[in-house]
């Protein structure tokens, strides 16, 4: 899938079918911090064909518990086009090297990302409110109902 728009319709389609063949009383829960946990020795240990990776998530249960791994999200790498990289790098001046050209080129992307992560992450990331049972020790929480915290002046992530 080298075009975003392919990339997006097989996004689209993962979705449709996840919805029309989720039963009724399921849904896809949009924050990252799912609330209504269940007891924690309900929740059972992902189930993986790696044994190593079965391994890994029971060393993070036994470090954080078992409701820390209920914490849900994505993480993506992306790359430029290198004929879109290319053909910027002939169109400037400088006299740097190809190679220095792209490296600095992602290093102004990750700086801007640095620069405007506050909204992004406020925007697209930041789970307003999150379930006590995520927190072990005595954290500064704010009841807002009967089963969801926030920090004062913070955003939960």
């Amino acid at each position: 899938m080298k075009k975003l728009e392919d990339t997006l319709r097989w996004l689209s389609a993962i979705h449709e079918v996840t919805l029309r063949t989720l039963p009724d009383n399921e849904f896809i829960f949009p924050f990252s911090m799912p609330a209504g946990l269940p007891p924690e020795d309900q929740i059972k240990v992902a189930q993986l064909d790696n044994s190593e990776d079965v391994a890994y998530r029971e060393h993070l249960v036994q470090s954080y518990g078992k409701y820390k791994q209920m914490v849900s999200g994505i993480h993506y790498n992306f790359q430029i086009e290198p004929k879109f990289i290319d053909a910027l790098f002939h169109a400037q001046n400088e006299t740097q090297s190809a190679v220095d050209f792209q490296n600095d080129f992602y290093i102004k992307i990750a700086k801007n990302f640095l620069r405007y992560q506050w909204i992004l992450l406020y925007l697209f990331s930041a789970t307003p409110t999150v379930e006590e049972k995520y927190f072990r020790d005595n954290s500064p929480l704010n009841r807002i109902n009967m089963c969801g915290v926030y920090v004062q002046g913070n955003m939960v992530m």
